[in-house]
């Protein structure tokens, strides 16, 4: 299943770059948050700026078939890392690329894809998100991605929200 979403913001794209491969923005994002949520790691290494995070996440399971109900829990931690890769502090980009992984918790569901980040004139930008979500399950698999596919946009709706806040003040 594939799922894409594209966030504007007023911003030129530097700003955005800016504050998504910033500390300071995962700090502040994932400290103050009233949900139970681990930033593990955000490492700069000679390849590329790493970033790992830790959010638990509510799941509705009640209309699961009993038989994916023992993948799912009503709440289930899911893990992000991003790798930015060739971004270099200080160094001036005109847009960046990150490749992203998901999991959620033992579920056997696996997200993969790539955040870009561009230039929609001078003043503003894109974030733009493809995500392919895959499950190890055959054939009942795809209840499960159908799950997954409307939360996991719900989190990049809340994620867009967050940038935002910060971006207002900053």
């Amino acid at each position: 299943m594939r799922l894409e979403k594209t966030f504007a913001f007023d911003v030129p794209v530097q700003s955005l770059i800016t504050v998504l491969t910033s500390r300071d923005y995962y700090q502040v994002r994932y400290r103050l948050s009233a949900e139970q949520q681990d930033f593990t790691l955000w490492e700069q290494r000679s390849d590329g700026l790493h970033v790992h995070v830790s959010k638990d996440v509510p799941i509705r399971v009640e209309n699961l078939p009993l038989i994916l109900r023992k993948f799912v829990a009503p709440t289930m931690t899911l893990k992000t890392e991003f790798f930015w890769q060739g971004f270099e502090p200080g160094v001036r980009h005109d847009g960046l690329k990150s490749q992203c992984r998901m999991t959620l918790g033992k579920a056997p569901v696996e997200i993969r894809g790539i955040m870009q980040l561009a230039a929609d004139g001078k003043k503003t930008s894109r974030q733009q998100w493809v995500l392919d979500l895959s499950c190890s399950i055959p054939v009942l698999g795809s209840k499960l991605l159908e799950r997954a596919g409307p939360k996991l946009l719900e989190l990049l709706d809340e994620e867009r929200e967050a940038i935002q806040a910060f971006l207002t003040h900053a």
